[in-house]
């Protein structure tokens, strides 16, 4: 599970700039997760805590892009999910010495 931030959605807000770089210097931007989710040996990444998170400024079909660009640029074969209230993911326990 991580948090993700898309910065252009952000942008198209209208906040304060005061905010938006605070936003910027404590989320991780969406592009970013392909590689966190391949470096933490993952095989599934939820994306949750969206900023925007207001559906007219970014669209669920638009994070899903995000998610599987960023995905495709770290050469991350796991799944990315884009988190929904509500939202269950079953957890299993891995073997020792898998990843």
């Amino acid at each position: 599970m991580h948090e993700a931030l898309y910065p252009e959605g952000l942008a198209a807000l209208g906040l304060p700039q005061s905010l938006i770089d605070h936003i910027l210097a404590t989320h991780t931007d969406v592009s970013e997760l392909g590689r966190i989710a391949a470096e933490a040996g993952a095989r599934t990444l939820v994306a949750t805590h969206l900023s925007p998170g207001i559906p007219a400024a970014t669209t669920d079909t638009t994070w899903r892009r995000l998610l599987r660009d960023s995905a495709r640029r770290a050469d991350f074969g796991g799944r990315m999910v884009l988190g929904q209230d509500l939202l269950r993911v079953p957890v299993s326990r891995r073997s020792a010495g898998s990843r």
